[in-house]
């Protein structure tokens, strides 16, 4: 009995002997787990994963940037603006271009005669001549003309356990300052993000000058302004026409020959009311130096990279649909309901770098023709009849925007790194 008492216990020294002597050697019998958040915290990023607005989530641990939802990130390298938004109006549901309007006048001139007849009562005249009103409204809204397509926007747990991020890798963070390793390069400043296609032109800016747009005001426009102007060019439809009731020299309007002509309007639109894009400045910054294997970064995860050829991990690959288009927030309504987002969902046609689109807006106008009972001719000449309001839609002259980009290769996480 004492011999096998003295057996365990000699056992039992062993064990503790061997664990004693080789630390970690439990620990090595454990498995193996990835590391988890390796992305510093306070980093904005579009989570590219397909799926449905009802469903569509974060990854585990990111949360949704509300911000970014129906905006556009703005880089940007100065702290006091990190995190303000501008006037821009938010679309009015996911799918569509971010709007914006204008005030706009209306320009018309009547003949002093017209050739249609008629027999009736008398009426008033309309005033002849050239004649123009502020309609005292906006224009329709209408997009920028660029190409946009919409992520879900997300940002990355606090704390962060790590930096896991590859070199050259281009972010957009919410913090005041950029991580360690990290730098807010002058070329981010001022300039919205574009992916382009591999072997684009990465890292060109586009439409720059200094110092970029930068959000200066939540109500007041902090954008350059644009208007449009009339122009005789049929093919941008800016002129189009009313139809206006026609008179004899009597004021009879009314019978068998009563009729309609019709007077062409000119409208000039003003300085938009709004600025064009709806954004959020955040603070843009490039890891230049350190380590990055990409371990750690959540699958369906995208991510800008300033390398023109391809993209820094294996397994990692360019998002589709995203070349040339400016990218737009999910909303927090998810409006789309069962709406399949593939990869993002495109509105418009995406443009080629160097190249601005144009764009127009519909308008709707009133015209108060006046008029007066003087007698304006004689025998068969016949004018316009006045004092009535006559509607009229049409478009304005078309204008390019030059708005500030840096073109980027935004790379989706299409496998875990080790």
């Amino acid at each position: 009995m004492t011999s096998h008492l003295r057996r365990a216990e000699i056992g039992a020294t062993a064990l503790l002997g061997l664990l004693a002597t080789t630390p970690g050697a439990w620990a090595q019998t454990q498995p193996a787990t990835q590391p988890t958040n390796q992305i510093p915290a306070g980093m904005v990023a579009y989570y590219t994963q397909a799926g449905t607005p009802s469903t569509l989530t974060c990854p585990t641990g990111w949360s949704q940037y509300q911000p970014g939802q129906g905006r556009v990130i703005l880089g940007t390298s100065v702290p006091a603006e990190v995190g303000t938004t501008n006037n821009g109006t938010l679309p009015t549901q996911d799918g569509e271009a971010p709007p914006h309007a204008h005030p706009f006048s209306a320009s018309w001139n009547l003949n002093t005669s017209k050739s249609k007849g008629g027999s009736g009562s008398n009426q008033p005249f309309a005033s002849s001549g050239s004649q123009s009103q502020n309609n005292g409204s906006l224009t329709q809204g209408g997009g920028p003309g660029y190409g946009f397509i919409q992520f879900l926007v997300c940002e990355s747990p606090t704390p962060s356990t790590g930096d896991n991020v590859p070199v050259g890798t281009v972010a957009y963070f919410t913090t005041q300052s950029c991580p360690a390793n990290w730098q807010s390069p002058p070329s981010l400043n001022g300039v919205f993000p574009m992916p382009v296609a591999p072997n684009g032109p990465v890292s060109q800016a586009f439409n720059y000058t200094s110092p970029g747009w930068h959000i200066t005001s939540s109500t007041a426009n902090s954008f350059p302004t644009h208007t449009h102007n009339p122009t005789t060019n049929s093919a941008q439809m800016p002129v189009f026409t009313m139809q206006v009731q026609t008179m004899d020299r009597n004021g009879i309007d009314s019978g068998a020959k009563a009729s309609t002509d019709s007077v062409q309007i000119s409208v000039t639109a003003q300085a938009n009311t709004t600025d064009v894009l709806p954004a959020v400045a955040l603070l843009a910054c490039q890891k230049t130096e350190g380590a990055g294997s990409g371990a750690g970064i959540p699958i369906g995860m995208g991510l800008f990279y300033s390398s023109p050829n391809t993209c820094p991990v294996n397994g990692w690959n360019p998002a589709v649909g995203a070349p040339g288009n400016l990218i737009l927030g999910i909303s927090g309504s998810n409006q789309l309901g069962s709406q399949q987002w593939s990869q993002g969902l495109p509105i418009g046609a995406s443009v080629t770098p160097g190249t601005n689109p144009t764009h127009t807006h519909s308008v709707s106008v009133t015209a108060n023709l006046g008029g007066n009972t003087s007698n304006h001719g004689s025998g068969d000449t016949h004018f316009a009849k006045g004092g009535n309001n006559t509607s009229s839609v049409g478009q304005t002259g078309d204008t390019a925007i030059a708005i500030p980009y840096v073109a980027l290769l935004l790379c989706q996480v299409g496998s875990a790194a080790s």
